[in-house]
């Protein structure tokens, strides 16, 4: 099984968490506004080993381990992925079959979000549409969690306001769903951290603010520990579904997940380009 090692970026504690909420701010602050701060937070980049899953992609789960891998081909080219309505009307029933295999009894499927990633883009401008799916962004190199608990109950309110209280008295997941979309991944890999090997006190919830929404996140404080892995020469049939939020407390809730610059990639390695898409899922 191969082993590398690479530096990732961890969020701080920072004393001023006693009194103030960590925030990221994606709106315009009015010049005259007294505190000019995007953010609160303030990162470390710290060294992990990431096992491959390669010669054990059966060997994992949603419920034990936060994540699994699934045999899936594309549903179209991949050059068609940048076309709204090719994702949004052929790929995503395709992902709710997916979830049916693999969360059995499920009374609904809403995919509330989806993004692309390129790792040779540049976003020099520094203006970036959280609101264009078909927008590339850059890979994450923070170590996150996209949905936090308190996330995932305002995007059921937020999208089912007159269903919510039914649903919420059922199971809730959030689950995401990550792929290459063109070639085999060699640099800038998804790495995922089994979610037994992280606890309560390892997370630092984090207020997302944008124009149209208020959501939060969770990013990881560092420890050692950490059992993280990920899947070499990842390509684009193999779907890697990972769990943002679980409303059972007996199962894996979450899933932490970060990008990282192989060492091993060779300097001509072609650039990532992958797709994710997020879906809330209910089931009785």
């Amino acid at each position: 099984m191969a082993v590398i090692s690479a530096g990732v970026q961890y969020a701080k504690w920072l004393k001023l968490f006693e009194t103030e909420v960590p925030f990221q701010l994606y709106v315009d602050i009015p010049e005259d506004a007294l505190d000019q701060r995007k953010t609160n937070l303030e990162f470390e980049t710290k060294v992990e080993t990431f096992q491959d899953l390669r010669d054990n992609l059966d060997g994992f789960s949603l419920d034990e381990h936060g994540f699994v891998v699934k045999h899936e081909p594309l549903p179209f080219p991949s050059e068609l992925f940048t076309h709204r309505d090719k994702v949004e009307k052929l790929y995503f029933p395709a992902l709710e079959n997916v979830v049916r295999e693999i969360c059995g009894n499920v009374n609904k499927v809403h995919f509330f979000d989806w993004r692309l990633r390129s790792s040779e883009i540049s976003h020099s401008s520094g203006v970036i549409d959280l609101y264009d799916p078909t927008a590339w962004l850059l890979p994450a190199n923070r170590v996150h969690i996209d949905q936090s608990p308190a996330a995932a109950l305002h995007r059921v309110l937020l999208h089912f306001p007159d269903e919510a209280e039914q649903l919420l008295q059922g199971r809730v997941r959030i689950l995401n769903f990550w792929r290459p979309i063109s070639h085999p991944v060699e640099d800038y890999p998804l790495a995922v951290c089994e979610a037994s090997s992280v606890s309560q006190d390892d997370l630092l919830e984090c207020d997302h603010i944008r124009k149209k929404y208020i959501g939060s996140t969770v990013f990881l404080t560092h420890k050692d520990g950490y059992r993280w892995r990920y899947l070499s020469h990842h390509r684009p049939e193999e779907l890697l579904v990972m769990k943002m939020f679980d409303s059972n407390p007996a199962v894996a809730r979450h899933c932490p997940h970060v990008s990282f610059k192989n060492p091993a990639a060779k300097p001509a390695a072609p650039p990532r380009q992958s797709i994710e898409v997020r879906a809330l899922v209910f089931s009785d």
